[in-house]
């Protein structure tokens, strides 16, 4: 079965963080970057950042998959993903 969540971006970590707390050992997580807000509309910076934290707090076992959302826009910079890209492999290199 798939669990599937939402919530406000501003609690979209501790969410995944408390998922994963009492889910972690049954599941694996994907998620969770806005594809709007963040993804489309945000600096590489903020990108960078958001990507960073949501492997962090739900990569810390390998059962994790970061992703937009929903569908990426073909009009998400292109420097947008590779900064997702650049922080799931920084977060791979800090938490293993």
């Amino acid at each position: 079965e798939a669990l599937r969540l939402r919530s406000e971006e501003s609690e979209q970590a501790e969410t995944i963080k408390k998922v994963k707390e009492e889910y972690g050992e049954y599941v694996a997580l994907m998620g969770n970057i806005p594809c709007c807000s963040i993804l489309m509309e945000g600096t590489e910076q903020k990108v960078y950042d958001y990507a960073l934290q949501e492997c962090l707090d739900g990569g810390y076992d390998r059962r994790f998959i970061l992703s937009g959302d929903c569908d990426l826009s073909p009009l998400t910079p292109d420097e947008n993903i590779v900064a997702a890209v650049r922080a799931a492999k920084d977060a791979e290199k800090i938490l293993f």
